[in-house]
């Protein structure tokens, strides 16, 4: 892995971030709003915390933004991180369809 690749940015979180600053209630108050401890909002906030499918509805719901608008960016961060960790080459098990359909070819020869 190469170090003088560009730092990932979790746009999740970045977003999020910027949005509760601008929004003109506190995180306390979106917490409460939304059902979201605080702990958990506030770690979401930084980073440290993922966005799930329920707290991307609830922060749809309460921002005004389309579901799975959250979800779409957490996944792009998880993405992007994991090809960035794994290499294009770390999905290695995709070549099993291939290898189970070559089984099968020799099975279906082998009865025949």
């Amino acid at each position: 892995m190469k170090n003088d690749l560009i730092p990932l940015e979790n746009f999740f979180a970045a977003t999020l971030e910027e949005t509760l600053d601008e929004w003109p209630a506190t995180m306390t108050q979106v917490a409460m709003a939304t059902g979201i401890p605080l702990p958990h909002l506030s770690g979401m906030k930084t980073g440290k915390r993922r966005c799930t499918p329920e707290y991307d509805l609830r922060l749809s719901r309460y921002f005004g933004t389309s579901r799975g608008y959250w979800m779409r960016l957490q996944l792009a961060y998880d993405m992007d991180r994991t090809l960035r960790m794994k290499g294009s080459g770390g999905c290695k098990d995709l070549s099993v369809k291939a290898r189970t359909k070559q089984r099968f070819a020799a099975l279906a020869a082998d009865g025949a």
